[in-house]
């Protein structure tokens, strides 16, 4: 089973004995409403005993299996509690200082749909997705693809909506800035139409305010491994939802969000990236959520005995709300 509803466009998966479509609406349909999906699939390894079969990693029983058949998706229940957004209101208007945002190893379209629900994105504002090029097949990397069941509006693509506050980009940097996001796929969300963004134009349109900002886990690990790390200030210092995310790079966000620095080995050096020197509190309940529960200044375990062990706060709640949490000072 697969978490993410990419299934069907990432391996050589057949329904009825013919190649799996990559458009399957009912993804849409149930991710765009926060559902859950899974993909199962099943498929035949040959040639392997099962002492061989107990240490092989998914990934080379996938290549041994070769082809899959989609056997279905399972659509599971992900609504948000009847607290969340008057929570997420709660921080937000209170202390105005607050940014709350969503980091998770969810598919991206439900993640940003959680993230509009419990108020965290305006509901009529637009989304900028940043996604690698990885992530998306050739034959699945048009704009219908996997948004079948929405309207694709291109006449816009490349023109950027009117600023909130003038933020200019150095001209010496646009080159560099280019070359970073030449591996990376911008897609904008109207909340009812997708459209393929321009990179620049959909970077300004972020750190000016119009738009928010979506990212994967594959998109973030990218940004990373170039030479310029002004596309990853313009993220972080915008970025609503991070998707996709893996354990590590979860602990990566609060490293850049916080005071202590991002440190890595690039091209062989280490290199430190500087955070922001935020106040972050992080509140997860699961195994996943250990590294970003250690690295953020607050971490509160909430419904989970997995997540506590690295948490500076533990409770039996499912939700952060009522839970009793120390003073944060300064912005957070």
């Amino acid at each position: 089973m697969n978490t993410a509803p990419v299934l069907p466009c990432a391996l050589p998966v057949h329904y009825g004995g013919q190649p799996a479509p990559c458009d399957v609406q009912v993804v849409d349909k149930y991710s765009g409403q926060s559902y859950r999906l899974l993909a199962l699939a099943g498929g035949v390894v040959h040639g392997v005993g099962k002492l061989n079969l107990a240490v092989m990693s998914q990934q080379q029983l996938e290549a041994r299996a070769g082809s899959l058949d989609l056997l279905g998706l399972f659509v599971l229940s992900n609504h948000l509690r009847h607290d969340s957004r008057a929570c997420i209101t709660h921080l937000q208007d209170r202390w105005g200082a607050i940014r709350t945002m969503t980091v998770t190893g969810g598919y991206h379209h439900t993640a940003t749909a959680v993230a509009r629900g419990a108020g965290m994105i305006p509901g009529d504002s637009r989304i900028v997705i940043i996604q690698s090029q990885t992530e998306i097949r050739p034959s699945c990397r048009h704009p219908g693809c996997m948004h079948s069941a929405l309207k694709c509006n291109k006449s816009a693509s490349n023109t950027p909506r009117t600023a909130k506050r003038a933020v200019s980009f150095h001209t010496s940097k646009a080159s560099e800035q280019e070359r970073t996001c030449e591996g990376l796929k911008f897609l904008l969300d109207n909340g009812d139409a997708f459209e393929d963004g321009d990179a620049l134009s959909a970077l300004t349109s972020i750190a000016q305010g119009p738009a928010q900002c979506c990212v994967t886990g594959p998109a973030f690990q990218h940004m990373l491994q170039q030479d310029d790390l002004s596309v990853v200030e313009t993220v972080m210092r915008n970025v609503v939802v991070f998707a996709r995310m893996r354990s590590h790079q979860k602990g990566q966000v609060m490293d850049l969000l916080g005071e202590r620095r991002l440190h890595q080995v690039f091209k062989g050096q280490p290199r430190h990236v500087p955070g922001l020197c935020k106040t972050c509190m992080y509140c997860g309940d699961g195994i996943n959520d250990l590294t970003a529960l250690g690295a953020a200044d607050v971490g509160m375990a909430v419904g989970s005995s997995e997540a506590s062990a690295a948490a500076t706060l533990a409770g039996r709640k499912s939700s952060i709300a009522g839970q009793s949490v120390p003073q944060l000072r300064g912005p957070a």
